[in-house]
């Protein structure tokens, strides 16, 4: 009997298709359940073969890619493309695959999708057997199996040996095999839906093989492997679905399995760095120790993230992590509100999770810091707390903060409290779909099986409308994205973001954004670059007056990272004299490189922001920083000390070497008693070494 595991689909990006396939290559490989599967099949002698979705739609959006960039037709006569084309090309291509067994993995972002692929496969191999596993079907088993009579058997919870059972049964007896010794299965019987007592979990993880990873097809292209470090978080956060899948229950593989596991995909693929999958890895302490200490006794310099409560690390754990490879770490914060902290049951210090946030980040780890808005109770002043929290986080070194819109996963505890005042308004939380855009398809579905989809509907909200939440959202992942010393600073003065968005909402609507400037394909105009320059215009003319004390720090920061028409006509100059400088052996300022005079000292800004000091008592004084355009949309940016100052200002200004020499002669500067040619030429020497100055060759 042949199998064909298919993964569910994870990206669905169609605004930038160069972006999108990038992305998609440097994650870590596809879905690790199929992968886990198809080693257990492999290991039980079944043979399988697996249709990576995610691969797919790479393939898929190739075209459209190099349309993009080499300025040629796209395909579907240059019309953007959609899920429904892709669903289509997808479709096109499964129905083809030759299989006795189809077994779907799923996830709530991708169900519907996955649903209608297993009922074209349905409609062109009848005789075939419909499974689904993961996640998703295994919390609505039994809905699925009722509205969808395709589906065939929907396998629960851990099926690393329940689904090589089942697979052999139905080899040996058939479709109409008796299945009542079939733990963790759902299948109908006489008509009737039956769903089999829970399966036992696996017990210890060194038993089980290491994924087929050598049934991935990009496997060499991946910047990183996910590798599973362990299953089950112990607590019962209020929103989340995961913790029941692997029923609460902790398990780590021992230290010898996992680096095992690691020093083996490296001799096959030459991979040094990895996802470790787990939601929670640092609950015990103990076994983090161990596995550190081990991993750094094998002499691999392996570099490895992770996932981790804020309550379960502490700094000198955070340090070991760091010197054993631990590049980045993931903490589910939830809500900045101490309020709704143990109402959602989260329940962690705040205070708590700021110490070791900071931690991570002083230790070199990139650190996302997640919250979520939208919780039915929640006030303005909860979402303030949360803003707030997000927008603090961007002061700190490798910190990423993140916020999603609430979405009612299925049977977790608010899905259930609420499920009769659920309702479905097309907005969809990033919680439960990675996109902008829905498939009509899909859409239809969702609005008619409410049961299987509720993670697309949406919870009732007592105190600010949901629209409200999901646009704060989009503000405030705009501000990361494009700003950042600018909104710390602000939430510092104003201690109030929601009174801040409150005034950017009146300000947006009475100056709406060109159309040229707008986000399409259902994205919120956050996304666009103009979102920058726009909220900073906003800033300038709404929160800046001459008489604010802090105005002229405030001004400086948006100066830099959101420039005035006025900064950015002086850029234009500055460019264009250096196009017109031809003059040989005159030094000049890199094409990327622009110098820009503030009216405070911008060290002094950034020190106050960071440790979230009054601005009004920043020091007085002018200061120079260098402005380097890195190509990254972001600006590389330093203050500099007089002498490079009035070095690069002076060959700003087309002054040769000799005009160079006299200026810092002239200005007095005077470094231990070294003349000013000396001076110039040793600054300028510097300067071209780090790429900021070019000399001009005789042309």
């Amino acid at each position: 009997m042949h199998v064909c595991l298919i993964s569910p689909l994870t990206v669905t990006d169609f605004i930038n298709p160069e972006s999108t396939l990038h992305s998609a290559l440097d994650r870590a490989g596809p879905n690790l359940g199929i992968l886990a599967v198809a080693a257990s099949l492999r290991q039980a002698g079944i043979s399988s073969e697996i249709f990576h979705l995610d691969q797919i739609f790479v393939d898929f959006l190739k075209p459209f890619a190099e349309a993009a960039r080499n300025g040629i037709p796209a395909p579907l006569e240059g019309r953007i493309p959609d899920l429904a084309h892709f669903f289509d090309y997808a479709r096109a291509l499964l129905v083809e695959r030759e299989a006795d067994v189809f077994g779907f993995g799923s996830m709530c972002s991708s169900y519907p999708m996955t649903l209608r692929l297993a009922e074209a496969v349905k409609l062109k191999r009848p005789g075939s057997a419909i499974i689904l596993g993961g996640p998703q079907a295994s919390v609505v088993d039994e809905a699925t199996l009722r509205d969808f009579a395709f589906v065939d058997f929907v396998i629960r919870g851990e099926a690393d040996q329940s689904f090589p059972k089942l697979i052999k049964t139905l080899a040996e007896e058939g479709m109409a095999a008796d299945l009542s010794g079939h733990n963790g299965l759902t299948y109908r019987l006489e008509g009737e839906t039956k769903r089999n007592v829970e399966t036992p979990i696996m017990a210890d993880l060194d038993d089980l093989p290491l994924p087929a990873f050598d049934l991935d097809p990009y496997v060499l292209e991946r910047g990183g492997l996910h590798l599973e470090a362990g299953r089950g978080c112990p607590f019962a956060c209020e929103f989340c679905s995961t913790n029941d899948f692997f029923r609460r229950n902790y398990r780590l593989k021992s230290p010898a399995k996992l680096i095992g596991e690691m020093i083996e995909l490296n001799s096959r693929y030459g991979t040094t760095a990895f996802t470790l999958v787990h939601d929670m890895f640092t609950v015990s302490r103990k076994k983090v120790v161990a596995f550190c200490e081990a991993l750094m006794a094998s002499g691999h310099e392996f570099t490895w993230s992770c996932s981790a409560r804020t309550d379960c690390v502490d700094d000198d754990l955070l340090a070991l992590m760091a010197k054993a490879g631990c590049r980045g770490i993931f903490f589910g914060i939830e809500t900045g509100s101490p309020r709704l902290q143990p109402l959602i049951r989260k329940n962690i210090d705040l205070d708590e999770a700021w110490r070791s946030i900071e931690s991570a980040c002083r230790h070199g780890m990139g650190t996302a810091v997640a919250l979520i808005t939208g919780f039915p109770q929640e006030t303005r002043a909860d979402l303030n707390a949360t803003a707030s929290f997000f927008v603090r986080s961007l002061r700190i070194d490798n910190a990423e903060p993140q916020l999603s819109v609430l979405a009612p996963l299925a049977k977790t505890p608010i899905a259930d409290r609420h499920y009769e005042s659920l309702y479905f308004d097309g907005k969809y939380s990033d919680m439960s779909y990675q996109g902008w855009r829905q498939d009509p398809a899909d859409v239809a579905l969702i609005s008619a099986h409410k049961n299987v989809f509720i993670n697309f509907y949406a919870v009732p909200t007592e105190s600010l409308s949901r629209d409200y939440f999901i646009e704060m959202r989009d503000f405030l992942m705009g501000l990361g994205l494009w700003l950042r010393w600018l909104p710390v600073a602000l939430v510092n003065e104003y201690e109030d973001m929601v009174t801040v968005f409150d005034k950017w909402r009146d300000w947006n609507t009475a100056n709406p954004a060109a159309e040229k400037d707008k986000c399409h394909l259902g994205a919120p105009d956050y996304c666009s670059s103009s979102f920058q320059s726009r909220f900073a215009e906003f800033v300038r003319s709404e929160l800046l007056t001459d008489d604010i004390p802090t105005a002229s720090s405030l001004r400086a920061l948006s100066d830099i990272e959101a420039p005035s028409e006025d900064v950015i006509s002086q850029r234009e100059t500055t460019k264009t004299a250096k196009k017109e400088t031809s003059r040989p052996e005159r030094p000049r300022l890199a094409a990327s490189v622009n110098l820009l005079d503030l009216p405070v000292l911008y060290s002094d800004v950034l020190d106050h922001v960071r440790q979230q000091a009054p601005l009004s008592s920043v020091r007085l004084g002018n200061s120079t920083v260098l402005l380097i355009e890195n190509g990254k949309e972001k600006l590389e940016v330093c203050e500099i000390d007089t002498l490079q100052s009035l070095v690069l200002k002076s060959c700003r200004d087309g002054l040769d070497l000799e005009g160079i020499a006299g200026a810092v002669e002239s200005s007095g500067i005077s470094i231990n008693g070294i003349s000013g040619r000396k001076l110039a030429l040793g600054s300028l020497y510097v300067l071209q070494s780090r790429g900021i100055v070019d000399w001009q060759s005789a042309s």
